[in-house]
């Protein structure tokens, strides 16, 4: 099989990934909720059946590594044609909720290029706007593999088999940096889908923004530079590099380890970049009176995320560890 360019990136920088994941807290219980039933019936056959298959394998694989539950919620946005309101439809549901972090966490993955929809981030990015909870926190965690097609399997186990064995990447990152990667055109294409007259998606393609392999690559060997170059201050993140411990998925399955690049903000670095974020977005149309994120714990200490707490020592704010 032909090596793409990130399998190329991968192997260049494997070597530097030698300290092991820790999932947070309570390891025994948080990889038992990732385990998936070994009882698989046939393979969906349809392109979505098929995301969701693959999407509820690397949510469950993300439960292993940092404990939290996919979260059962759907976030409802107000529908608009022609300048009126015409009722509340569900809309993007966060994949993670992490409770003991207020962190949700939206999972990807991707073999050539990861796909930020239009609808999608503009969900997220009203979400943050309007949501109540001071400082939320939002990350992307993508997954790296290398299968080529899916079409001929039969089972869904064959899939979670085929990803366990396959994926050989994974980064984690702060909504700031995919909210500046979405529109940075020298990393990404840009893919239109069918709309009608008011502008609302009717094809079978929607919207997007491809984050291209070639953009992948570079960001694999150069995260820092790669942060620069979106306009962003790479002093304002941490780069951790980690290797995962294999995740147990059932019985007969268990994925390989592989790099995990984490990137967070700095202590208090979140707070100043979410209170530019909130100074300077203007909210869509569609999400004006909305109810968002009823899914949520708040922290049981009294202390907001600026307050020096034991948990907060260090510059690791928003470190799973």
């Amino acid at each position: 099989m032909r090596k793409t360019s990130i399998c190329k990136s991968v192997e260049l920088v494997d070597g530097s990934y030698k300290v092991l994941w820790t999932p947070v807290s309570k390891k025994e219980e948080a990889m038992q909720t990732s385990l998936i039933p070994e009882d698989f019936g046939r393979m969906p056959r349809s392109m979505d059946q098929r995301r969701s298959v693959i999407g509820d394998f690397y949510e469950r694989c993300t439960i292993g590594l940092i404990g939290g539950h996919q979260t059962d919620i759907k976030i409802q946005r107000n529908g608009v044609m022609n300048g009126h309101f015409t009722g509340k439809t569900a809309f993007t549901r966060p994949d993670i909720f992490v409770p003991e972090k207020g962190l949700y966490i939206e999972c990807k993955g991707a073999r050539d290029d990861v796909k930020l929809r239009d609808k999608q981030m503009s969900d997220y990015s009203d979400l943050l706007f309007h949501s109540k909870i001071p400082n939320i926190k939002l990350m992307f965690w993508c997954y790296i593999h290398n299968v080529k097609s899916f079409k001929n399997l039969e089972y869904e186990s064959q899939i979670q088999g085929l990803l366990a064995g396959s994926t050989f990447f994974s980064f984690a990152m702060p909504f700031s940096i995919v909210y500046a990667l979405y529109a940075f055109s020298d990393y990404i294409s840009r893919h239109e889908g069918e709309k009608d007259e008011n502008g609302n998606e009717i094809g079978r393609w929607e919207s997007q923004s491809r984050v291209r392999g070639v953009s992948l690559a570079r960001f694999i060997e150069e995260p820092t530079e790669f942060v620069a170059n979106l306009g962003l201050n790479p002093r304002d993140y941490n780069f951790l590099m980690y290797r995962t411990p294999a995740i147990r998925v059932n019985d007969s399955i268990e994925t390989t380890s592989f790099p995990l690049l984490w990137i967070e903000h700095k202590k208090r670095k979140h707070t100043e970049w979410f209170n530019e974020f909130k100074r300077s977005y203007t909210p869509s149309e569609q999400s004006l009176g909305v109810d968002i994120l009823l899914d949520y714990n708040p922290r049981q200490d009294g202390c907001s995320d600026d307050e020096e707490t034991p948990a907060d020592e260090g510059e690791y704010d928003d470190s799973p560890f």
